[in-house]
Parts: C-alpha cells; sequence; structure tokens
C-alpha cells in the first residue's frame, strides 16, 4: 500500500499536540492500494 502526505498534512501534523482528540481528512483510492491524507485539526465540537 502506498501512503501519500500532502504538505499541508505534515506541517499541521507536525504542530499538533499530544493531548488532543484528531480529526484526520483522508481518501483511499478505489483499488485500495493508495491512501492520500490531507488535513488535520482537533475535535473541538465534540468537548
Amino acid at each position: 500500500m502506498e501512503i501519500i502526505y500532502s504538505s499541508k498534512f505534515a506541517r499541521e501534523y507536525k504542530k499538533l499536540p499530544n493531548n488532543i482528540k484528531y480529526r484526520i481528512i483522508f481518501d483511499i483510492s478505489k483499488d485500495k492500494n493508495t491512501v492520500h491524507f490531507h488535513a488535520v485539526g482537533d475535535h473541538d465540537i465534540y468537548q
């Protein structure tokens, strides 16, 4: 399986503290051989 991280995802992921819940936006290709990670954030709507 190939995993591709967008530059936006890499920048945002490095900045996240360890003590929050994450929202990770990604998609899987139709053949299920590639995963693209697009963005991250926190789940502040659930807190």
